[in-house]
Formats: C-alpha cells, structure tokens, sequence
C-alpha cells in the first residue's frame, strides 16, 4: 500500500479508550479497534491519543481521518458516520446522599464538564446548571471528592477506570442517572484529505464485527471494561 494512503486516527486519551503502558506503548480499546480496522483494511493507520477538545478539533480540521465518537460531537457537516461500533451509555452522577429523580433535580447543581466531551443530552447546553470545565475525567472527579462541584457525567467504564485512582468506589457515589443511551460511531472527518478512502473503510469497518477479529476484541472488551457490554434495559437507573 502506497504510503500517502496512510490514515491518521485520533482517540480519547482516556482509559479505557487509550492509555500508556508501563513501558511507554499506547494501549487500549480504541487503539486495538483501529490496529485491526488497520489490518483489515490492509491499510496503516497510525493512532493518535489526544484530549477531547482537541480530538474534536482536529477531526473537524482535517488534521485525523478518523475517529470514535457520538454523533453530536462535531460540529454539523465536519464529520461523516462510518459504521456504529458500540452502544454506551453516558450517566450523571454525585456524592452518596445526592437525591437525583428527574430535571428539576439537576437545574441549580454545580455540574464538572470535560472540556470538548458531550453528555447526548439536554444539559449539555442548559443554562441553569453552572458548569466547571475540566481537562478529563480525573480532574471531573477529583472536583467531586472535594466537593467543590455537586455533580458529573460520564460513560460507565471511564468512571469505573478512575474511582480507582481517587481511592473511591461505587459505594461513594449516589445511584446514576441516565442521561442517555447512543452508539459510538466510526467517524471520518469531510476534510480528510483521504475522503477517497471512506467507502472501503465503510466496507471493511462493517464486515469486520462479522468475524472472528471482532470477537476477540469483544473479548478484550469484556475483560477491561465490562460495563461496555451491558443490555442497556436501563432497568437499573431512575427514570427520567
């Protein structure tokens, strides 16, 4: 393959979408998900961890080719929708002792906001709720701990991944409520300067969760971030 196919894909550096190992390598389930689009595709796609906002930024810019991301991230007509490739759901949540049953009960709260992310939902742009920006998750938390935010949002297995690192555990926190529940797609950015490339990667991105490459990566899935896998009956949460 001529080396000016070459894509570029920027993921979230954010457990458990991508990280750094102990011996400096990226790993994570974005990065596996694009090392085997790569493989399939017979296609080198170098993978690039990036904050969110600039994530975002450069998919609108065409500075990355692809990305992972829900549909609302980019601003409209910036980015192109591949293939779907996992449903997640995105939940709110605070301190044990914070009463959380519908809208009412989220206007007024200091809410932490990662700075480029969305939350798929109505609060995103609600002007009755104050919102803190944050650089990631782990500051959104670290926030919470001190309480000098009442409330934040975020995917199960991003909130399972840093609880840890704040010596936190569920029991900390009050029920989730669910926000919202959408796919993360496969995303290729219209001012990809390999546009030419979208069909195939379309083709390939759909035929590969029918094999056995997918399956091994539902796998990995399973073992580092369970939740990801859920039913998504949502019989667990409060109700909106």
């Amino acid at each position: 393959m001529a080396e000016n196919k070459s894509l570029k894909a920027a993921v979230p550096l954010e457990k458990p979408w991508s990280f750094y190992g102990e011996n400096g390598e990226l790993r994570g389930l974005a990065v596996s998900y694009f090392r085997v689009l790569s493989e399939e595709l017979d296609t080198p796609i170098t993978v690039h961890a990036v904050p969110a906002k600039r994530l975002i930024h450069g998919i609108e810019m065409g500075y990355y080719d692809l990305t992972l991301m829900f549909a609302d991230q980019a601003q409209d007509g910036a980015v192109s929708i591949v293939a779907p490739v996992l449903k997640l759901d995105k939940v709110l949540v605070g301190l044990k002792g914070l009463d959380i049953k519908n809208r009412q009960d989220i206007e007024g709260l200091r809410m932490a906001f990662v700075r480029g992310a969305s939350s798929g939902s109505w609060i995103d742009n609600n002007q009755r709720i104050k919102k803190i920006t944050t650089s990631n998750y782990r500051e959104s938390l670290w926030l919470l701990k001190q309480k000098r935010v009442d409330a934040i949002t975020g995917s199960y297995p991003v909130l399972e991944n840093i609880l840890t690192k704040h010596d936190m555990s569920w029991d900390d926190l009050n029920r989730p409520y669910l926000l919202s529940c959408r796919f993360v797609l496969l995303m290729f950015s219209n001012l990809s300067k390999h546009y030419s490339q979208f069909k195939a990667v379309q083709v390939t991105a759909l035929k590969m969760k029918k094999g056995q490459k997918w399956e091994a990566l539902l796998r990995e899935v399973s073992e580092v971030a369970p939740s990801m896998l859920a039913q998504h009956n949502h019989e667990k949460f409060l109700s909106y």
